[in-house]
């Protein structure tokens, strides 16, 4: 393989460039935004939790109420409508919307998909909440959101 892709290596999972070995977890967790299926980052579960944190942190700490006049100056200038919400509105809600997954056992294909299908997680998490069972290997999968 000539990409990035996980594999399993004594009980951990392993990420790879190539052959090259870059990463080892043990606890692999991943954070997507839970409306359009962008994966925004992955990793071990606590460093990937302290991230979705911070970044939520940072996104409502970072807002200036005056870009709501300037989005709305731009959707006029591109003929879309403005937005009647506030951006910190907006940031609340983007913030709401970051979901980390972890399982004890993650199928190696499923995980290779995230990383490798824009939106495939989303696809992934719709099914397991439909099914409280996304696949056989995967039982033990966590739900998180700020």
């Amino acid at each position: 393989m000539d990409e990035f892709h996980f594999a399993s290596d004594n009980g951990s999972i392993c990420l790879y460039d190539g052959t090259e070995r870059l990463n080892t977890y043990r606890n692999l967790a991943f954070c997507f935004d839970i409306e359009d299926g962008t994966l925004l980052k992955y990793g071990e579960a606590e460093s990937v939790e302290k991230w979705m944190h911070n970044a939520t942190i940072k996104l409502k700490e970072n807002i200036d109420h005056s870009m709501s006049r300037k989005i709305n100056n731009l959707l006029r200038e591109a003929n879309f409508s403005s937005i009647d919400e506030d951006v910190q509105d907006i940031a609340d809600r983007i913030a709401a919307d970051m979901t980390i997954v972890q399982s004890d056992n993650w199928e190696l294909e499923t995980i290779n998909r995230f990383i490798h299908n824009t939106g495939y997680i989303k696809r992934w998490y719709d099914q397991a909440l439909e099914t409280d069972n996304p696949s056989s290997s995967d039982q033990s999968s966590t739900f998180l959101s700020p």
